[in-house]
């Protein structure tokens, strides 16, 4: 367990000491910095889910009661000598498969590109000037710029609310520290 008196929260550190820590400035950082910072502690995103394949997508398509079902049916009307009955059933379990995969597979692909579509930006402060970056960008130290209806791209501390009435709802996101 941490001593909180020797390293107090982040959150209840004084501003300019925040910062000395963090190593930025009130302009926000310096845009050569920001190369080192994501080798230093890595972009700020969620591990992404493997691809699916070609191959993965058949075989969750004949992973289903009623194909095992299918199948079996076709081998009792090959051992009762119906053939004709065994390889339609068979051309039904095949012709489900297919379609299947197919539909699957578009499917797949059509959530990716929505991902890709909504990935989400942040306005950032960084060589004294207020840019608009990926929110993957986003590296300890930067002072993120937000406005009405936007998602917070990382774990902050509020610096300065401006605005009337404006209210800030707390949210825990992981409890992480800066490095």
């Amino acid at each position: 367990m941490e001593n909180n008196e020797t390293h107090p929260a982040w959150h209840a550190l004084p501003e300019d000491e925040l910062l000395k820590r963090l190593s930025s400035r009130h302009e926000g950082l310096a845009s050569s910095d920001i190369p080192r910072r994501l080798e230093r502690s890595g972009r700020n995103a969620l591990e992404a889910e493997k691809a699916t394949t070609p191959l993965q997508v058949l075989a969750h398509q004949l992973h289903h009661p009623l194909i095992y079902l299918l199948m079996g049916a076709a081998v009792v009307s090959v051992v009762a000598g119906h053939a004709v009955g065994a390889i339609v059933i068979g051309g039904v379990v095949v012709l489900n498969t297919i379609l299947g995969a197919v539909q699957e597979w578009r499917a797949d692909k059509a959530l990716e590109a929505l991902h890709r579509m909504a990935s989400p930006h942040a306005r950032v402060r960084r060589d004294g000037q207020a840019v608009e970056v990926d929110a993957s960008e986003v590296v300890p130290g930067d002072i993120l710029l937000l406005e009405t209806g936007d998602r917070v791209a990382a774990d902050a501390r509020v610096r300065r609310v401006v605005g009337p009435g404006v209210r800030v709802e707390p949210v825990s996101a992981g409890g992480t520290r800066p490095r």
